[in-house]
């Protein structure tokens, strides 16, 4: 089982294969709301935040919209303890890759030692 990391190089070779333009058009708060929310959260879990009125103004721009989620499923969300956040759900990808190094849309933590040990341990069916 080859194991792929999602970084800045496999981003770029996926963009090759795909005869595509590397990283998103769309990667701002002003032209995208998966964007906005994903940047507007991390403020929560450790990042700096966006300056309170340019939050204000972008929550209010974005939420008038029908690309806004209609419902929590669809919303961008960080879930776990409050000061040590471990799920990070319909992240924006370009923002995961700025602040976590992989494009990833969804993130999650391991939840203690014995599921880190468990997921280290060699594959029994692919024979790593």
């Amino acid at each position: 089982m080859v194991i792929e990391m999602p970084d800045l190089d496999w981003y770029l070779a996926k963009s090759r294969v795909n005869t595509v333009k590397p990283r998103c058009p769309y990667a701002a708060a002003d032209r995208c709301p998966r964007f906005y929310q994903s940047l507007s959260l991390l403020g929560k879990a450790g990042s700096t935040s966006i300056d309170r009125d340019e939050n204000d103004r972008l929550l209010k721009k974005w939420s008038a919209t029908d690309l806004w989620p209609l419902t929590g499923e669809q919303a961008t969300a960080i879930a776990g303890p409050k000061d040590e956040p471990k799920h990070f759900i319909n992240f924006c990808p370009e923002v995961s890759f700025e602040r976590f190094g992989v494009f990833a849309s969804q993130l999650n933590r391991y939840a203690d030692e014995i599921d880190i040990d468990h997921a280290h341990l060699p594959c029994r069916t692919c024979r790593n």
